[in-house]
């Protein structure tokens, strides 16, 4: 990569479009412009207004080598501004501010300011003392927490993180925001989270999603623009892929007002909104105190955040307010592809469906939708004529991303006809065998996550009822005495299991000849234990034979490498396979 030129700005945070908005806007505005990223196929790097890309450890994983970078960087290269775009380089710049604040000027505020921006539950009191309308909400801290302060909400509660961001001992995290609709629900989700960190717990607001986005020197705000979210991904809330630019509401510009008046703001922020179209009535979901992600929808309306944020901490000058167009409508494409696709699939018995948050669209609603996609008054975060390249290799990776999608799907389907065809062969031999059976063994790869939970909840269900069943796990990896998953700790909570005092142990040829019944979590685990130990054949499962729903695939993937609700739903699967195992036992 080119090295950073003299006087440039540095903008980080290069892979996310945001970053590329900011590249564009203020390199069409005459600004030398260099973009930095933690990778080399950053999209920021493809526009032609970046003259200089840089690479630099990524912060999510070594904050503390970023900003070792930063600085040595700064001191080596004259830079006039460096703008960080997301929370990843925004929360270690702001706590490195006395570090670097004399290298260069930094666009972002002290860590104390964004400590009450990032957590959630210092934003809520901050409009509180303001006067400032938000939610009813309790913040969660342990399962005692949960059990006593849960009860003062109603379902469905919306369950999202403290803080948005988190460096957790295992790297960065970001959790999504969570609806339960029950409290057994409430408690797993919750409780899968909590020993990362803190939970709020907020009453589900009705209503649209309004950002209200500011440029402010301390506190007085100097340019403001709204718009309206029309998609949003996931269907129940979260980004928006498609928005649009709406006139400035006079009270919401009061509430972000005080807000930033209270925090004496510098800088760019977006507060966002739930707005009931019904009643008009307003509540404050959250600030952040950075640049947002809906960023290019300002910029296609007249907006020009960058270049003011520029003029404002550079030259020292002020731009009059600028006004824009209403009406403007601005879509991420690759992501509201897929919002089209969620819509597809919409089951009208979920429970977000039957709440009244997620509204069913007809088929002829979402291709009038899609047709819209053609018109030339549309707009697109990443596809723009005049500056071609990024929208392009956009375009065709979002062709890729589908057409691997489609191999997917087809891959799903003969996973579901094989999975059929194991039931078929193998369900009815197993019904038949497990009265009989006394020593069970579940077997998975590594004897963290899937297999220690499943003995431990059949245990938990047999104990105390005099049944005769015993029961142990192992893993097909050769390594003893590893601690169970963290995730895997806390989601097991969840159903009252503690895994805390596990210990891994491998597969062993005296555990294959002491059980009388080995059931394995995928078909990997199959093969593997079947090429080691041929005589197990006969006693050999696939714990997903067992479930109650005959068209589940018969696998229970491996979580390891995906999130908490990757591991919540796993263990919801081998629940229900449980069950149905001490029905058939008659347990």
């Amino acid at each position: 990569m080119a090295g950073m030129a003299h006087g440039h700005v540095l903008v980080l945070d290069g892979d996310k479009i945001p970053a590329l908005d900011i590249v564009r806007g203020l390199g069409r505005a005459g600004v030398s412009v260099t973009a930095g990223a933690p990778c080399k196929d950053a999209v920021a790097f493809r526009s032609r207004f970046a003259r200089a890309c840089v690479t630099y450890p990524d912060p999510a994983d070594a904050p503390a080598a970023f900003i070792e970078w930063l600085e040595e960087t700064l001191r080596r290269d004259r830079c006039s501004l460096v703008i960080p775009v997301t929370d990843l380089t925004v929360v270690p710049i702001s706590k490195n501010l006395d570090r670097l604040g004399t290298l260069s000027t930094l666009a972002t505020e002290s860590f104390d300011k964004m400590q009450i921006v990032c957590d959630k539950a210092s934003t809520l009191q901050l409009a509180r003392t303001v006067g400032v309308p938000a939610p009813a909400s309790v913040v969660v801290r342990s399962a005692d927490d949960l059990e006593r302060r849960a009860e003062t909400l109603q379902f469905p509660i919306a369950c999202k993180p403290l803080s948005s961001s988190v460096w957790a001992p295992s790297g960065f995290r970001s959790f999504p925001v969570f609806y339960a609709f029950d409290r057994r629900e409430l408690r797993a989700e919750v409780l899968a989270r909590i020993d990362v960190c803190p939970v709020i717990l907020q009453e589900y607001t009705q209503g649209i999603g309004v950002g209200v986005e500011v440029l402010a020197r301390n506190g007085e705000l100097l340019q403001v623009f709204q718009h309206r979210r029309l998609h949003e991904l996931p269907l129940t809330g979260g980004g928006s892929t498609y928005r649009m630019s709406v006139p400035v509401d006079r009270t919401l510009r009061e509430y972000a007002a005080r807000l930033m008046g209270a925090l004496r703001w510098t800088g760019v922020a977006m507060i966002e909104f739930k707005v009931n179209d019904e009643t008009g009535a307003a509540s404050l979901m959250e600030i952040n105190g950075r640049f947002w992600g809906s960023l290019p929808l300002s910029s296609r309306a007249g907006m020009c955040f960058a270049k003011d944020l520029y003029e404002m901490l550079v030259r020292e000058k002020t731009s009059a307010p600028r006004p824009y167009r209403s009406g403007v409508r601005c879509r991420r494409l690759r992501d509201d592809i897929e919002w089209f696709k969620a819509n597809l699939s919409v089951d009208p018995r979920d429970p977000a469906v039957l709440a009244g948050f997620v509204r069913p669209r007809s088929i002829g609603t979402l291709l009038r939708e899609a047709v819209r996609m053609a018109s030339p008054a549309e707009h697109y975060d990443v596809q723009v004529f005049w500056d071609p390249v990024p929208g392009a290799v956009d375009l065709w990776q979002t062709a890729v991303e589908q057409l691997r999608g489609v191999k997917r799907r087809i891959a799903r389907g003969a996973g579901r006809l094989s999975s059929r065809w194991y039931r078929l062969r193998r369900r009815n031999v197993l019904v038949q065998t497990l009265p009989a059976v006394e020593k069970l063994l579940f077997v998975c790869y590594g004897n963290i996550i899937r297999s220690p939970f499943a003995s431990a909840y059949l245990a938990r269900r047999t104990s105390g009822n005099g049944s005769r069943i015993e029961t142990t796990s192992a893993g097909i990896y050769d390594r003893q005495d590893r601690e169970a998953d963290p995730r895997a700790i806390a989601a097991g909570r969840g159903w009252n299991i503690d895994l805390s005092s596990h210990r891994s142990k491998p597969l062993s040829e005296d555990l294959i000849r002491w059980a009388d019944l080995i059931f394995v979590m995928d078909r990997t685990n199959l093969e593997e234990v079947r090429k080691r130990y041929p005589d197990s054949a006969g006693k050999l499962y696939l714990l997903g034979a067992i479930e109650s729903s005959d068209s589940a695939d018969v696998q229970i993937p491996d979580p390891y490498r995906k999130d908490a609700a990757a591991v919540e739903a796993a263990y919801r699967r081998i629940v229900d396979a449980i069950d149905s195992v001490l029905t058939h036992a008659r347990c």
